[in-house]
């Protein structure tokens, strides 16, 4: 019995165009596709950073207290840990503009006493 070889169909796109593999494409092809874009702000970080802190929503929350790690209570997560001993000191309009905890985060930090407002 005579083995019958599969024929090989190539890959193509809407067109109807053959769709190459990685190891067909040239230099140039690869490096236009592997190109990077960077993208500058247009303000100065600055601004960006003081608009931030104006658009900061609290729901509820005086966003001029102070918060305050109890060193009592520590989370079971490592992550909440380390940010409730990185936000204390801060205010909570400082702490919502790093955008590294949001309004109902701090609500719940502050109901389970993890953090006090001072």
């Amino acid at each position: 019995m005579a083995v019958q070889k599969k024929k090989y169909k190539p890959r193509v796109d809407k067109n109807g165009d053959r769709i190459r593999g990685i190891g067909e494409l040239s230099v140039n092809e690869v490096d236009k596709l592997m190109s990077v874009k960077v993208i500058t702000p247009k303000k100065p970080l600055a601004e960006l950073a003081k608009k931030a802190n104006q658009n900061v929503k609290a729901k509820g929350l005086d966003l001029d207290a102070v918060i305050i790690d109890v060193p009592d209570k520590v989370a079971r997560a490592t992550e909440n840990a380390e940010r409730h001993i990185e936000l204390s000191g801060m205010t909570i309009r400082e702490a919502l503009a790093t955008r590294r905890v949001e309004s109902k985060d701090l609500r719940y930090d502050l109901d389970k006493g993890f953090m006090k407002i001072k």
